[in-house]
């Protein structure tokens, strides 16, 4: 890892070089590059895979940074957008597994299990395994879409104030309240935004190492 690491963090330098991003762009690779060797492979040959990490990770942190911009359009706080992604990369893990292993894949569904409860636990394995390309675009849509939802309404209650309430100081104490948690939730959105680029990064990495090593 500690070759890979320096050869792309001289490239990564090379490229944005002065540049004030830099920074950020070898933290976030770093952090991607940690995520796909400690749950997948540190294999030269594994290393095939990770510009797919990277791609997904910077495209989803991209759509839901761009969603806290005012009159901005948030793609991932939209399960159409979420399941677009999710379901074509998990089926496209999913082929990549049959076509590696053939009918061994197979074996993923078989649980290590006295034989009489296989014909039970199978099916169960069948469905938890195939549930997780919807869980992938749910847990997404479903984090952007509640912070969005709660910035909305807050925001729109701040408006209302602004219009209804008459110029005083009374008015100004109400309304520095809300603002305040509006600031908050913002700041907790950022976080919230990153949080959920690394998470489905993470879990598709570990699908990913499940398909390929069969474990």
């Amino acid at each position: 890892m500690t070759v890979i690491y320096t050869m792309s963090i001289s490239l990564l330098n090379t490229l944005f070089k002065g540049s004030k991003i830099n920074l950020y762009v070898i933290e976030s690779y770093t952090l991607v590059l940690s995520v796909f060797v400690d749950n997948f492979s540190s294999s030269k040959r594994d290393l095939k895979f990770l510009p797919l990490i990277n791609t997904v990770f910077y495209l989803i942190l991209s759509y839901n940074l761009i969603g806290l911009i005012p009159y901005s359009f948030t793609s991932t706080s939209h399960m159409s957008t979420t399941s677009a992604l999710s379901l074509t990369l998990f089926s496209g893990i999913t082929l990549k597994g049959i076509k590696k292993h053939k009918v061994n894949f197979f074996n993923l569904f078989l649980p290590a299990a006295p034989w009489p409860l296989l014909p039970l636990l199978t099916p169960i394995e069948l469905l938890s395994y195939f549930i997780r390309g919807f869980s992938l675009a749910i847990r997404l849509f479903a984090n952007m879409m509640a912070g969005h939802a709660l910035l909305k309404i807050l925001a729109g209650f701040v408006w209302d104030v602004i219009i209804n309430v008459k110029s005083s100081w009374i008015s100004i104490l109400i309304l520095f309240f809300p603002i305040l948690v509006i600031i908050g939730i913002t700041g907790l959105e950022l976080g919230v935004a990153c949080l959920q680029a690394f998470v489905f990064v993470v879990l598709l990495v570990v699908y990913l190492k499940e398909v390929t090593f069969l474990h």
